[in-house]
């Protein structure tokens, strides 16, 4: 019974993101939101930040590139009205070009 009342916890705190989307020639955008509104008061923008830059890292790692951020948008979430979230513009460099 504790361990069904973690994994539900961990659900409802977790965020849910977009994946990658292409936008133009080599510049992708990726977004996540918190799932539940009403839990909003432990996810901000900058927690949903995190959840973006994993995805991001993940996708231009697998190409053996560094990430390089293009913009940010962080949105705090407002309890039981809108929930948190983050979206990020970026593209995938070669890792000598990143300092």
């Amino acid at each position: 019974m504790k361990k069904l009342l973690l994994i539900i916890s961990i659900g409802l705190l977790s965020g849910c993101s977009t994946g990658i989307v292409s936008m133009d020639t080599g510049t992708y955008m990726v977004a996540s939101v918190s799932n539940w509104p009403h839990v909003t008061i432990f996810r901000t923008g900058s927690g949903q930040k995190a959840e973006v830059y994993e995805d991001a890292n993940r996708f231009c790692n697998s190409a053996n590139k560094d990430v390089e951020t293009l913009d940010i948008k962080l949105r705090d979430g407002i309890t039981f009205i809108k929930p948190a979230s983050a979206e990020l513009d970026f593209r995938c460099v070669d890792r000598t070009v990143t300092k």
